[in-house]
Parts: structure tokens; sequence; C-alpha cells
């Protein structure tokens, strides 16, 4: 078997698996998500059909000599590479299709996005897959993956980090994308322009964006569930994201730019009294005094700025809005009467954290899983009760407030 013959092989294979693919998307039974993929993926299953097809009628004619195949071989090797981020995105889409609360929890998350989406004037029109490998963004398709198997409500609020970097190039203010190019920023500061100090900074301003847009329930989400004290990261950058202690600075410096309307002093204290108490329990230093003063501490506060004046009204001011919903998700309380306040997805994640901290935090003895569950429980039915009061389409949420009258049925 010569070279030709060997790349030609391996171009009819991976056509063969674009077109098994496309043909097994048939077999999903949820008619929402079957429209969604497809707005999403044929498209650019036929590009890389068109591409794969091109290569071939090339290397048939035998346009190139058998000598130099190289270029032929890094081309089918780009297509390879997209073909396979693309089949791990289907992977996760079907992995959502298989499991009821999967597809609960990413109708939520999805719902989440288009709120939030709207409120920051952006035009996001993508859906949620589950993934094993953790929350992320990918670029090429636009597509935010949530965390397979946790089919709960405490993570939800990490989709507005990933929202993040799907906004980071499209914010306007002015005639400019203030943060496009957000490495020019730290170059102006005199730090060295390299790829991975962009992906860290990138990754900061996603923590930024998120704690703005959701406000505390983002901050007690990546603090007490994703970032560890004892962690290589802690202190040490990482290839692509920053230490966890500088995140944890970020988060807490923007949820206190933001407490002149809403009072976040309760929460940052328990947040930072939290931290920093793993932090000594694992022989590290307390959280650095002079931070503030340091260069990521003047970005930070000049992207605060920014948001404020480009997307004011994406800012989360709900806060006073979650003190009703405390006791309507309080796990000893049946709510037996209208609740009278209205709520949007962001205020029942921050109010479920907050009945969470509340009630479930039993200080040396860790937290009382019950409680948890069933904070968790009613939380979800009324995410869910929110999400189907309004338009049934997700991919176009015709009420921009999406609000719904808190009620028993919608709590227990």
């Amino acid at each position: 078997m010569n070279g030709r013959s060997y790349l030609l092989m391996q171009i009819e294979a991976l056509s063969e698996e674009l077109d098994s693919i496309e043909n097994s998307m048939e077999s999903l039974e949820n008619k929402e998500l079957l429209h969604a993929m497809r707005v999403r993926f044929l498209n650019l299953f036929d590009e890389r059909k068109a591409e794969l097809v091109g290569l071939r009628e090339k290397l048939s004619n035998k346009v190139s000599s058998e000598r130099t195949l190289s270029k032929e071989w890094e081309q089918l090797k780009g297509i390879s590479r997209n073909c396979g981020d693309l089949f791990l995105e289907f992977e996760g889409t079907m992995l959502r299709s298989s499991f009821p609360h999967g597809n609960e929890i990413c109708q939520v998350a999805d719902s989440l996005i288009y709120y939030l989406n709207y409120w920051s004037g952006l035009e996001w029109d993508r859906f949620t897959i589950m993934t094993a490998r953790g929350e992320s963004f990918a670029e090429m398709t636009g597509i935010i993956k949530v965390r397979f198997p946790d089919f709960t409500v405490w993570r939800l609020p990490l989709v507005a980090h990933e929202f993040g970097h799907y906004a980071i190039s499209r914010i306007t203010y002015g005639n400019r994308h203030p943060f496009k190019n957000i490495v020019e920023e730290w170059i102006n500061l005199k730090k060295p322009e390299t790829i991975m100090e962009k992906r860290r900074l990138q990754e900061l301003f996603a923590d930024v964006f998120a704690t703005y847009i959701m406000g505390p329930a983002y901050a007690a989400t990546l603090i007490l569930l994703n970032l560890n004290p004892r962690d290589d990261l802690a202190f040490v950058d990482g290839i692509t994201h920053p230490n966890h202690n500088k995140r944890v600075y970020c988060i807490l410096k923007t949820l206190k730019e933001m407490s002149s309307q809403d009072d976040y002093s309760g929460i940052i204290g328990y947040l930072e009294k939290a931290w920093q108490m793993n932090l000594e329990s694992s022989d590290f230093a307390a959280i650095s005094k002079d931070l503030d003063r340091s260069d990521i501490g003047k970005v930070v506060g000049n992207w605060i700025e920014i948001l404020m004046k480009a997307r004011g009204r994406a800012k989360y001011n709900g806060w006073a809005r979650t003190d009703i919903l405390i006791e309507a998700l309080n796990p000893n309380f049946d709510c037996s009467q209208e609740q009278n306040a209205e709520c949007t997805l962001p205020d029942v994640l921050n109010a479920a954290w907050r009945c969470r901290i509340k009630y479930a935090d039993e200080d040396s003895y860790g937290e009382n899983r019950l409680m948890v569950q069933e904070i968790n429980r009613k939380a979800l039915n009324l995410c869910m009760k929110i999400r189907t009061d309004r338009d049934q389409n997700i991919l176009h949420p015709r009420d921009s407030e999406l609000c719904v009258k808190s009620n028993e049925n919608a709590i227990d």
C-alpha cells in the first residue's frame, strides 16, 4: 500500500464516522434538543465533509506527487482534530438526552444563560451539554458544557463563567471591544506577553464577569465547591488557569465593588473566613494584604469599572429579593401560603446558597446532607417552574424578565 492509498483509507474512515454520527442524531426523541442540534451541528458536519471531499479529489486526481504528501497529511490532521472536538460535543449532547435529570439541569442552564444573555445585550443562541470533563466553553460551536453527573443546582452558577468566555470578545463600549485584546492591559503594566498569560487573564475576566452578573451565588460555588487550598494551583499559576488564591481575591474584590446597593458584607465575610481557615489548615499563608495594590488588583478594578459603564443593567441586583425565598426554600418549612415575591433564576440560585449556609452548615460537624438535598429539590423545582411558566421555546425566550410568582406549588 503506497502513501496515497493509506491516506485515502483514513479519509474514508473519517467520512464514515461523520455519516454515522449524523444518522444517530435522528434517533433523539427530544425534538426540542434535536432542532437545536441540527442548527448547531449540521453546518459544521457539512463543512468537514466538504473538506474531506476536496482532499479526496485532490489525491484521486494525483495533483500531489507520491513524495510530497506532507501537506495533505497535515490537512487531514486538522480536519480530524476538528471532527474530534465535534464528536466530543455531540457525545455530551447525547449524554444530556440519555439522563432525564441531566436534561432537566441543562434546560435550566439554557434558560439561565438566555436570561444572562438578554441583560448582557449579547446574541448567544446555543445550548448546553453534559461532559465528565467539567464545565467549559467550546469556541468552535459556542456550546457551554456542564458537569456530568452533577444533577443539582449547586454548580449551575458556573455556567456564567463559561458565558464570560463567550462575552469577552463581544462586549462593546463605544466603538471598541474593551476586553477582546485583554492581554494589552497586562503589557501596559510591563508584564510579558505570552499565550499562557493571556489565557490566565481570560479566566480571571470570566470570574469577574460571572460574579458581576450572578452575584454571590457564583462566588460561593467556586470558592466552596471548586477551589482547593491544598491543590498544586493554590498559589502557583497553571498553564491555562491562575492560582486559586488569586481567583478568590478577584471574585471577592468584585463583590465588594458591587456592595454599594446590595449589602454583601455577610456573605463576603463568610467566604473569606472559610477560605482563610482552609489556607491556615493547609499551612499556607493567609490572603495577602498587599494583593489589593498589585497589578492584578488594578486590572480587575478597571474591568469592573468598564463593566458597570458598558453593561450596567447586567449587574446582579436581586439580593433583596432572595430574603423571602430563603424561608420558602427552608428544608424545615412547608410553604403553605403564596409567596408574593417575583424572582428570577439567579435569585433562586442565590437564595439556595443563602439557605444552604444558614440551615445546612453545622460548623465543625460539616453539612447536614439531607438538608442540602431538600434545599436542592425545592430550588430545582422552582427553577423548572420559572422556566416553564414563560415561553416553552428556550431558543427564543419571549419574556425578557423571565420572572414568575413563586407559590406553594413551585416550592413544594
